[in-house]
């Protein structure tokens, strides 16, 4: 802006003009944004064909959150002066700014038309295509800009985005280290060349870049944020701590700083330290939507089952694909008479989780409903020992006809489950394996290890080591 004020000045033949446009200059760097609106429509007044000092007013106006009238300024220096490719970029970035992005890039391609050789139109022509999801055309605008300019960091930095929302981390990683290569500052590259070298498999360069942007940034969030996610799927819960506690010392509030830490600290055990840290998100952000599933976890860890399990309900809204909806023709049961009801009873989650959470059929069963469970592959014949249950079928096999819905983890809350009065059967069972067939008895008992949990992107620490069972069997 005040560059462009300093060649309205120049081309002023007025000297009250010329010290409007100086009083607008100082009021702009004191950030008087309304006084140099004042001053510029002055100057306007004086020299009224004067397309600089229109758009400098449209600009200033438009700050303001002067839509309108900034938009008439611009159309007027645009009338005044057609040819000038400057007031049509200045017309654009106008109708970008308000969300507008079509009518920008109609302004856009003429600048274009009228100055092929401007790296910055087709910067933003780029970005007006990209705001449209309109992929290949931001590339090739962004293209044109650094075969203009190649030292504009910005455009390699888009070209990156670009690639990385098209799942090419490679691509991107290139793009990124280029800009980083231009602007050795450039925090944002930093951080997405970060992300995409976890994608392409770099675990030491990710932290590397994370790290590095820390030094340059002390407590910076997405940098801290994403160093400390790093550590959690390495299963280094005390340096993800660390890098969380760097983020909360100059942003105390950060919420999803405070959530990994949550996380970190109930990796190493430090129940109520994890319980307080998702307080404190509470106190903060009462609704970041992740807060009440992680806080779930560390309540029952510290036998807190009623409010556990409670908090527990916020999984299905989470976006972890595993609680998307389930049969969601049927409704879910809210606590009404079951007395000549059926109901399914559905698996959720992991095989350990069933075999665990099928044990409250029979509570159903004992409210009247008649009950038909849904289970993973592989289960059904277990399954179908638990007494009073009129039917087992596998995810994937046709659901009889049902009433109501209710979900295998949450039977606790609605049975208001205590580790007082957990079920465990009769006779300290609730599950009976069905006769073997096509095993030879040896006289010897025979014994199944599990030894391995479903592998997870974050604290992967649920499996023995293998290398541990040699030294297991020869006990």
């Amino acid at each position: 802006v005040l560059s462009t004020v300093k060649e309205a000045l120049r081309l002023l033949p007025t000297p009250t003009a010329a010290h409007h446009l100086k009083q607008a200059e100082a009021a702009l760097i004191q950030s008087q944004a309304q006084r140099a609106a004042e001053q510029y429509q002055l100057a306007h007044e004086t020299n009224p064909k004067n397309p600089l000092i229109l758009r400098l007013l449209g600009n200033t106006l438009g700050g303001l959150g002067q839509a309108e009238a900034a938009q008439e300024k611009l159309q007027l220096a645009l009338e005044l002066q057609p040819t000038d490719p400057e007031n049509h970029h200045e017309l654009a970035l106008h109708f970008a700014g308000l969300g507008q992005a079509e009518q920008a890039i109609v302004s856009y391609q003429r600048a274009i038309e009228l100055n092929p050789a401007c790296a910055d139109y087709h910067f933003n022509l780029g970005n007006a295509h990209y705001a449209l999801g309109q992929a290949p055309a931001a590339r090739s605008s962004f293209s044109a800009a650094t075969t203009l300019d190649p030292q504009l960091a910005a455009a390699h930095f888009n070209l990156g985005q670009v690639a990385q929302d098209e799942g090419d981390h490679l691509a991107a990683a290139q793009s990124y280290k280029r800009a980083v290569d231009l602007d050795f500052h450039y925090v944002d590259a930093l951080v997405n060349l970060g992300l995409t070298l976890k994608e392409l498999g770099q675990p030491e360069l990710t932290r590397e870049c994370f790290e590095l942007i820390l030094q340059k940034q002390t407590g910076h969030p997405m940098a801290g944020v994403n160093l400390a996610k790093f550590h959690l799927e390495q299963n280094h819960p005390p340096a993800a701590e660390a890098a969380c506690r760097s983020v909360l010392e100059v942003h105390p509030t950060h919420a999803e700083a405070l959530l990994n830490l949550g996380v970190a600290l109930q990796a190493q055990n430090r129940t109520l330290d994890a319980i307080a840290a998702y307080e404190e998100i509470v106190a903060h952000n009462p609704d970041y939507p992740d807060r009440q599933f992680n806080i779930a976890f560390s309540e029952l860890m510290a036998g807190r089952w009623q409010s556990g399990w409670q908090h527990y309900e916020a999984r299905w809204g989470t976006d972890n694909p595993v609680f998307s909806p389930r049969h969601p023709h049927v409704q879910a049961w809210n606590g009404e008479p079951l007395s000549g009801k059926r109901l399914l009873f559905f698996a959720e989650q992991g095989y350990g989780d069933t075999l665990q959470f099928c044990r409250f059929a029979p509570l159903l069963s004992s409210a009247g409903a008649t009950v038909i469970i849904e289970c993973q592959p592989g289960l059904k014949s277990l399954l179908e020992s638990i007494p009073n249950v009129e039917q087992v079928v596998e995810q994937g096999e046709a659901i009889p006809a049902v009433d109501f819905k209710l979900p295998m983890m949450s039977a606790p809350l609605v049975f208001g489950i205590t580790p007082e009065n957990i079920l465990n059967g009769s006779d300290g069972r609730y599950l009976t394996a069905p006769a073997a067939e096509g095993i030879c008895s040896e006289g010897r008992l025979k014994v199944g290890l599990v030894w391995s949990g479903r592998e997870r992107s974050v604290l992967n620490n649920r499996s023995l080591p293998s290398a541990m069972l040699p030294e297991l069997f020869q006990q």
